[in-house]
């Protein structure tokens, strides 16, 4: 599908709006993002808003080289990056992490690479074309130099997950199983809502410690069994993810 539909011919100052109207639309996800961290998940809730900060900065500088133009009729007024189930995911994990902000911070850039590829094969106008192309090339600079903030998280992330598993496996399968038998016989399913918050935590982290102890395995056999945990830990997760309890009086 054409992301300027109309026949009207398309100029640069159709692409820097269209640029400018989509990174409004991704410091917004990025807003709603970091105010759903709370104080328990700060760290990550600053990611967020240094992520969103970045593209209020470029929409400024987007906005001022179109001018008043606006995308030119039928065409879409921002692009696709951030999805709707993909936010709720962010928001609702109870382990998303400055890490995992990055990671999903690369893949925006990502498709607004291949996006603003696609428009530019699309524009017959040469300078418009170039202006998709730089766009595209920006989103790949971009990625990059989040690629390098990400492999800083990540160590420190690593380095903190010895302190997680240090409570043990097995008293941490033992803190769920108290708190799933802590919940009433009838519990209200409301999918896509919030996981209760000491559910959410033990069961994500038991997800990344049998993710964890696949990759470490030093024989066929640990590997097997890791991967048989990991499996059963994370389809544990996802049905807690599809579902959440409302207490009753």
């Amino acid at each position: 599908m054409s992301v300027f539909s109309s026949q009207t011919p398309v100029g640069i100052e159709d692409v820097y709006s269209l640029a400018a109207c989509t990174s409004g639309e991704v410091a917004r996800a990025y807003d709603g993002l970091a105010a759903a961290m709370g104080a328990d998940r700060a760290a990550t809730g600053q990611v967020f808003r240094t992520l969103a900060d970045w593209e209020r900065s470029r929409m400024r500088s987007l906005s001022d080289r179109c001018g008043d133009a606006r995308p030119k009729n039928g065409a879409r007024t921002a692009l696709s990056i951030i999805g709707a189930e993909e936010r709720l995911e962010l928001e609702s994990s109870a382990l998303t992490s400055p890490f995992r902000a990055l990671c999903a911070a690369v893949s925006h850039c990502d498709r607004a690479f291949v996006a603003w590829a696609y428009v530019a094969a699309e524009l017959e106008d040469a300078p418009a074309r170039a202006a998709a192309e730089e766009l595209a090339l920006d989103a790949l600079t971009r990625a990059g130099a989040l690629r390098k903030e990400r492999r800083l998280a990540w160590r420190a992330e690593r380095a903190g997950m010895g302190e997680r598993m240090a409570g043990g496996v097995a008293e941490k399968e033992r803190l769920l199983r108290a708190e799933m038998r802590s919940l009433p016989a009838r519990q209200a399913l409301r999918p896509g809502a919030p996981v209760p918050g000491r559910l959410a935590r033990y069961a994500e982290e038991l997800a990344d410690i049998y993710i964890d102890r696949v990759t470490k395995a030093e024989n066929a056999a640990d590997a097997s069994r890791a991967r048989r945990r990991a499996a059963l830990s994370l389809q544990r997760l996802s049905a807690l993810r599809r579902a959440a309890h409302e207490k009753t009086a």
